[in-house]
């Protein structure tokens, strides 16, 4: 009788959790995409794994450092979910990730790695200074709502 509690319960938690997950990934909003406007550049947020738009912007600057490309701006591929779909609903397009200047994607886009200039990875002090300019960048994107 107990191992047959035990079983219903185990099937019970398996079930449930096979549903919460399927709709977390719903709930927790859009991924993201975004490019570099020299179309050497390419990530997005996977927010079911908490990869954020911050760690994007982030990778974004360190490419613009390692790979001289001080002139590069940030694209965003996405386009925003239309209205009145259950992704939408939970959706903040105040946010500033959708600041961020809608671009068609470029077919010779790479992926986060980046060209060969950024496969060696950065500094220390490289990183920190992409940690900086990513903050300085997403604050002035939420000062334009």
């Amino acid at each position: 009788m107990i191992r047959k509690v035990i079983n219903i319960v185990a099937a019970l938690t398996l079930i449930f959790f096979s549903l919460l997950v399927p709709f977390t990934s719903l709930t927790s909003g859009t991924n993201v995409s975004f490019q570099s406007s020299d179309g050497q550049w390419s990530d997005s947020e996977f927010l079911g794994k908490g990869r954020k738009f911050e760690t994007v912007v982030t990778l974004f600057e360190a490419y613009k450092i390692k790979c001289n490309a001080a002139n590069a701006t940030l694209q965003r591929t996405t386009e925003k979910p239309p209205n009145l779909t259950l992704r939408s609903l939970f959706n903040d397009y105040d946010a500033p990730k959708w600041q961020v200047p809608l671009a068609t994607m470029t077919t010779n886009s790479i992926n986060a790695l980046g060209p060969d200039c950024n496969r060696n990875g950065l500094l220390p002090k490289q990183w920190e200074l992409a940690s900086t300019r990513a903050k300085k960048y997403i604050a002035s994107l939420a000062k334009h709502n």
